[in-house]
């Protein structure tokens, strides 16, 4: 009959019957939309509910979405709500569709450090880094859109947590569909490998899923994996407050130590009795021939409310620190660098320690006197010895016993700035610090 039959055998599975028949109402659908607009005083849109619902269902599978700006100012507050960003600082990076009008939302709320990356090869499913920058682990937020609509979604979130900085975020816009919610946070978890989802919540007719990325031991030493007790009362009063502090930098800002975010900026200790300030190993940093200024610039509380400990093997230096009311030296021997010996060492370091000090139990002394205090300010170097005391101050949980911790970082470069961040990660309330 020079017609041919359709041969049905081919669509004998369920799935491509109903593949086949989406196939032919869209076609149906879109070929009725340019008759219906050539017929007299037919109108497509306004009137026509049904018509006009179904021409919007099929054209919004085909448009490029522009999601709202409320929503992405939403998205953000939410997140800043949270203490999960902060836009003095965060480096942010928005791919996929799109996503040059997300970037221009970012840096009118007030955003500076903001990219797009609106092409990518999602579509070939390609086991490669198909984000081409510069640099791995950078951002502290990265943004996509419809994470459900790319071809390799999992390749997709492997990028994103690919360019995030450990403790960096990452978030999904998908559209919130009925029961849908489950099945895309179950999805995500799923395609997350370095990730935890931390918030999931709707935004109008969006969903939106939040994940951190992890900070392994094998990325930072000393700190190692474990997790801080829940009953950390430091760190559940001063985790809100981390989102605020001063950026983490490899160069010293010109504007330190102003641009240092004290803790109490945000917290009130006025009704704290007893303040303990405890600096370990500040012979490294003080000289004798200088005027004693050993305390922290423009901290909100004068030095002479705190009960001072000076913690170090050098005897000679530290001696003309002690002289005020409420100094005290602990002379502590286990901190002598172990290079620190024989013609390496400087005539004060020569010094034979003290008998009763040779079996110092350093953590309990510090445990002992951190427990007594109201508030405990802690100041301490990155050097072998002292990183070690402090995997001991995490492991034991006595970290908890610790207000706010300073840094004295001997290269600020990428290790350090780790310890810094998994650190804050944690909810400890740790700073950067700069000597001179």
């Amino acid at each position: 009959m020079g017609i041919k039959i359709l041969k049905l055998n081919n669509f004998r599975g369920p799935t491509n019957r109903h593949a086949l028949f989406r196939a032919l109402i869209i076609v149906s659908a879109l070929s009725i939309v340019p008759l219906m607009e050539l017929l007299p005083g037919t109108e497509v849109t306004g009137k026509n509910l049904v018509l006009d619902k179904l021409v919007k269902a099929f054209r919004g599978k085909f448009e490029i979405e522009q999601y709202p700006e409320v929503v992405i100012a939403d998205l953000v507050e939410e997140l800043m709500g949270l203490k999960l960003l902060h836009f003095d600082y965060s480096k942010v990076l928005c791919i996929g569709p799109g996503s040059d009008s997300v970037v221009s939302v970012l840096k009118e709320i007030g955003f500076s450090n903001v990219r797009g990356f609106p092409k990518f090869s999602f579509m070939r499913r390609k086991r490669i880094y198909e984000l081409e920058l510069s640099g791995e682990s950078s951002f502290d937020l990265v943004f996509c859109r419809d994470v459900d609509r790319v071809a390799s979604p999992a390749l997709l979130v492997f990028e994103m947590e690919r360019v995030m900085k450990p403790g960096g975020i990452g978030a999904v816009l998908t559209r919130s569909n009925g029961n849908g919610l489950v099945k895309s946070v179950t999805s995500v978890s799923f395609w997350l490998k370095q990730s935890e989802i931390v918030h999931v919540n709707y935004l109008d007719e969006f969903t939106v899923i939040v994940f951190k990325r992890n900070v392994t031991g094998t990325d930072v030493p000393y700190i190692g994996k474990s997790q801080l007790h829940g009953d950390c009362e430091s760190v559940d009063t001063n985790r809100p407050y981390i989102g605020f502090m001063e950026p983490l930098l490899e160069q010293k800002p010109v504007d330190f130590p102003k641009s240092v975010a004290y803790l109490p900026k945000f917290i009130d200790i006025s009704l704290k009795k007893r303040l303990v300030y405890i600096d370990i190993g500040a012979g490294e940093h003080l000289d004798v021939k200088l005027a004693p200024n050993w305390f922290l610039p423009s901290y909100p509380i004068d030095s002479k409310a705190f009960d001072v400990y000076f913690v170090d093997h050098n005897t000679s230096v530290m001696i003309s620190y002690v002289k005020k009311p409420g100094v005290t030296f602990v002379y502590h021997p286990g901190l002598a660098d172990e290079n620190t010996t024989g013609k390496n060492r400087t005539p004060f370091q020569q010094l034979e320690p003290f008998p009763e000090d040779e079996g110092f139990d350093f953590l309990a002394w510090f445990v002992e006197t951190a427990k007594l205090a109201d508030f405990v300010v802690l100041k301490m170097n990155t050097s072998q010895v002292e990183m070690k005391f402090l995997s001991l101050l995490l492991e034991t949980g006595a970290i908890c016993y610790v207000d706010e911790l300073f840094l004295r970082c001997s290269d600020h470069k990428a290790d350090c700035i780790k310890i810094l961040e998994t650190l804050r990660s944690r909810g400890v309330f740790v700073h950067q610090w700069w000597e001179d």
